[in-house]
């Protein structure tokens, strides 16, 4: 069977004091601490990968390689750019098929309807959701 991966996109809101990675900041702030190294990454412990390139319906209003910020069992989460805007946001890809197998798929359609509802400047604003047919 192919495991097309579940999309997810969230816009980075205000600063979270745990996690500066996830921060979004004005564009000065953004180029100027480019300079700064990065955290090694995380031992994988994922089952999803980050894709590789973008699907074509996303790659038209993104710019620049995915680049992975963290990652869980079922799901990995990715930095870009949005080209029109210069806003950075996070791309969630959750992998359908290992959920499916333990009747999780309720639970992500409910984390989902939840995040579409939550409004608030220390949590993530989903900006889109998409779904494959796999």
């Amino acid at each position: 069977q192919d495991k097309q991966p579940h999309l997810q996109i969230e816009q980075q809101n205000q600063p979270s004091p745990s996690n500066e990675t996830l921060q979004s900041r004005p564009q000065e702030q953004q180029k100027s601490d480019s300079s700064k190294p990065r955290p090694p990454p995380l031992k994988s412990m994922s089952l999803t990968k980050p894709p590789p390139e973008l699907p074509p319906e996303l790659a038209a209003d993104f710019e620049g390689a995915p680049e992975l910020l963290g990652e869980g069992a079922f799901a990995v989460v990715c930095r870009l750019h949005h080209r029109r805007t210069g806003e950075v946001v996070a791309l969630k890809v959750v992998e359908k098929y290992p959920l499916h197998i333990r009747n999780m798929l309720p639970q992500l359609q409910r984390e989902v309807r939840i995040q579409r509802n939550l409004h608030h400047r220390h949590i993530l604003r989903l900006l889109s959701c998409m779904e494959d047919d796999a």
